[in-house]
């Protein structure tokens, strides 16, 4: 009898806990911007799971709903705020318990943010 160890989705590691910004890149074909946050009070966001919603919030006030696309070819957290802007999709790039790295592209833009859950 061999025992397959349990699943772990990218959304069990991401939902019910605060994920916090540490660092942020804007990168722009050869030229990278740095800002670090480190230890520093700053943006936030939550993701939760209730019984029918998978609920978005953060320090910037919105709030939402949000999507996990955990698959072979592709793995983003999709946020659809019910207040303001548009739906966003941010590409996972790592995903863990502790620590958290998603990317965004605006315009030429690419950001890239690292976050952790500063457990």
């Amino acid at each position: 009898c061999i025992k397959t160890p349990p699943s772990i989705s990218a959304n069990d590691m991401l939902v019910g806990k605060k994920w916090y910004l540490e660092q942020r890149s804007i990168i722009r074909q050869t030229n990278t911007i740095t800002h670090s946050y480190m230890g520093l009070p700053t943006f936030w966001f939550h993701l939760s799971r209730e019984i029918s919603d998978s609920s978005y919030s953060d320090s910037d006030g919105y709030v939402g709903s949000h999507r996990v696309v955990d698959s072979a070819n592709v793995r983003q957290i999709n946020i659809f705020p019910v207040n303001r802007g548009a739906a966003r999709s941010y590409t996972i790039l790592h995903v863990g318990f502790e620590y958290l790295v998603v990317e965004y592209t605006i315009d030429e833009y690419l950001e890239r943010y690292y976050f952790s859950s500063r457990l």
